[in-house]
């Protein structure tokens, strides 16, 4: 068991409604968007943690091997549906803490 992997899911809407990227309600829906290096900020409890985003992949809905992290690396995964509205694959951001 794999401890050192935080795991954030977020729904997506559709592309055809025109999210506006300044709406955090539909941050899920535009994670495609993200390009290796980007750096992504997490609050939580008043605290924040900046990761860089090293990797993105597709994924099968059951593909469970996202959750479980690499043992000895922290890691942030965030995954939605892909395409954004639609429930047949996942698109996960891989990211690593910013020291």
């Amino acid at each position: 068991n794999v401890e050192n992997n935080i795991v954030i899911y977020g729904h997506s809407i559709s592309q055809a409604y025109s999210p506006s990227p300044s709406n955090p309600m539909v941050a899920f829906s535009l994670l495609h968007n993200l390009k290796v290096g980007d750096e992504i900020i997490i609050e939580i409890a008043s605290r924040t943690y900046k990761f860089r985003m090293q990797k993105s992949k597709i994924v099968s809905p059951t593909d469970v091997s996202i959750l479980t992290g690499t043992k000895g690396k922290r890691t942030l995964t965030l995954f939605t549906c892909y395409p954004a509205g639609n429930n047949e694959q996942r698109y996960v951001a891989i990211a690593r803490p910013v020291d």
